[in-house]
């Protein structure tokens, strides 16, 4: 459900009606893949490109994660994420793109009160829900995660990711991603498949040892 807000665009003035301006920058998206991998559903909140409303995705059936972005107004923003001389209620504004290995203080004030949603465009350990994800009987699988518990990374195929994660010491468990052209997360806790994250970036692999 989406609260009533104006566009908060400034193509469109600023004003109550988007007159087809719908979803420029400030704007909180909700984002859907239909039928991804293995065809599963895959949702998501984004504060990528700022934040202008509260808004949750709550499911109707089925084992699925409710995500929520509450509402933030001029005073949740610091000054580098605030936009001003827009409609009442400010918005908060991401002015550049951060670095792919460093997020910067404006993704602090969205993940800080909005932990659900994506605060930068290299988020994907952190939010995004889906359906359940398709082991077929193997010790891995597309599309998934396991946030957290990082031990290392090295640079490798994804194909190579399980092998690297079995001949390291102490690692149980792995993800890779297309980040700097493969990269493989070593990690080590106690963990299962169940603990697994479907994530909608389809050639990401997680996997057990």
């Amino acid at each position: 459900m989406v609260d009533v807000d104006d566009c908060g665009a400034s193509a469109n003035g600023f004003g109550m009606t988007c007159n087809g301006f719908g979803g420029q920058p400030p704007a909180t998206l909700a984002e859907f893949t239909l039928g991804g991998w293995g065809g599963s559903d895959y949702y998501d909140l984004s504060n990528v490109d700022g934040n202008s409303t509260s808004m949750t995705i709550r499911p109707i059936s089925g084992q699925y994660t409710v995500v929520n972005n509450p509402s933030l107004g001029k005073y949740n923003c610091d000054t580098i994420s605030l936009v001003d001389n827009v409609t009442p209620g400010g918005k908060c504004y991401v002015e550049q793109w951060p670095k792919l290995t460093q997020n910067t203080r404006y993704d602090q004030v969205f993940k800080s009160q909005c932990p659900d949603a994506y605060s930068w465009q290299f988020d994907d350990f952190a939010s995004g829900s889906g359906s359940s994800l398709q082991w077929n009987g193997n010790k891995w699988t597309l599309s998934c995660d396991f946030p957290g518990n990082d031990m290392s990374n090295v640079r490798t195929r994804g194909e190579d990711c399980g092998g690297k994660c079995a001949q390291t010491s102490g690692c149980t468990h792995f993800a890779w991603n297309t980040y700097e052209g493969g990269t493989c997360w070593l990690k080590s806790d106690s963990v299962s498949k169940s603990n697994a994250v479907p994530r909608s970036d389809v050639p990401m692999i997680c996997g057990v040892v």
